[in-house]
């Protein structure tokens, strides 16, 4: 997998995922069920391109935090 690490805010439903190139994006509005199924897959990266991505909104806050 190309992730390095993930975060998630129950608070707000924002799923916060790092990449091992660096960049860190926060997917908003994750249900928690998604969010925990993400810490169990065997390959975190295939979960954001099947699961995340195009579902959620997504924003790049590499370097804004």
């Amino acid at each position: 997998s190309n992730v390095s690490s993930i975060m998630y805010d129950k608070t707000t439903a924002q799923l916060f995922v790092q990449f091992d190139s660096g960049r860190l994006y926060r997917y908003d509005q994750v249900p928690r069920s998604v969010a925990t199924l993400m810490f169990f897959v065997n390959s975190p990266g295939t979960f954001v391109h099947r699961v995340l991505k195009n579902k959620y909104a997504t924003t790049e806050i590499t370097g804004l935090i």
